[in-house]
């Protein structure tokens, strides 16, 4: 059984692209508010040349989009639980090793995890996790990993363990 923890730690794409993000696009929409009022100036002068207003405002405005066209990609899927780092501990009820190619050629170790009354497989990349025993007290901090045909599964790393013998089970 999972013992629920509530300390909820957003991922860093979170804590630095989202307002990072925000601050270029104000950027963006403050040269397009620049370049209209550019435009309104010129366009008032007898003589004035309104092309390059016209042009830092429409582009200001077009960075704006693109910017937000960006962000909102990457942010796919728009719900938080694929974006924060959530703690999970637990009594280990099984736990297997998987070895996964790392698409350069090479081979990578992972980890299965399953605790005990849960259904769900947690995937610890952490090497300690080949430490840990069936009945230890594994705690884990995992953010949702969204897949386009497949089941949601979990990316998992390593925090603390207790082992079996100390934590009282056998």
């Amino acid at each position: 059984m999972l013992e629920p923890i509530s300390d909820v730690r957003y991922s860093a794409g979170t804590l630095i692209g989202l307002p990072a993000a925000a601050i270029i696009v104000l950027l963006f929409l403050a040269v397009a508010g620049l370049g209209y009022l550019g435009y309104q100036h010129e366009k008032d002068q007898r003589y004035g040349d309104t092309g390059l207003a016209i042009g830092v405002a429409v582009g200001g405005l077009f960075a704006a989009l693109c910017t937000v066209g960006v962000f909102v990609a990457v942010w796919w899927p728009f719900n938080w639980e694929y974006h924060q780092h959530r703690p999970v501990r637990g009594e280990v009820a099984q736990i297997e090793s998987r070895m996964l190619g790392d698409g350069a050629g090479g081979m990578s170790e992972m980890f299965a995890v399953r605790f005990t009354g849960e259904a769900i497989d947690y995937r610890c990349d952490d090497t300690r996790c080949a430490a840990v025993k069936r009945g230890d007290v594994l705690e884990l901090s995992c953010k949702k990993k969204w897949q386009w045909s497949g089941t949601h599964g979990r990316e998992c790393s390593f925090v603390d363990t207790v082992p079996a013998v100390q934590s009282g089970e056998k």
